[in-house]
C-alpha cells in the first residue's frame, strides 16, 4: 500500500508528490513541472535513483514571467486596500 502526500517540488516549489512505498521500503518524490524525481531507500537512507531535472530555457522563462506577475499582483492589490 502506498501512503501520497502533496508537497511543494524542493527544486523548483511546484506542487510535487511524496510517495511512501511500504512494501518496497522505499519513499518515491516527483514533480511533474521540472521532473525532479529522488528515491530514497527507508531503511539506509540511501538514494536509489536520482534524476535532476532539465535546465531547460523555456521553463525557467515561464518560471520568472509567472513570478514577475504575481509579484505585479500583489502591489496592484496592496494599491487598492489603500
Amino acid at each position: 500500500m502506498a501512503l501520497i502526500e502533496m508537497i511543494r517540488c524542493p527544486n523548483c516549489g511546484s506542487h510535487a508528490e511524496r510517495h511512501h512505498l511500504t512494501l518496497a521500503g522505499q519513499v518515491k518524490i516527483e514533480c511533474d513541472v521540472c521532473d525532479y524525481l529522488l528515491i530514497l531507500d527507508t531503511q539506509s537512507g540511501q538514494v536509489v535513483e536520482f534524476q535532476p531535472p532539465g535546465n531547460d530555457a523555456e521553463y525557467l522563462h515561464m518560471r520568472r514571467k509567472h513570478l514577475f506577475i504575481k509579484i505585479a499582483d500583489a502591489i496592484a492589490h496592496r494599491e487598492l486596500v489603500r
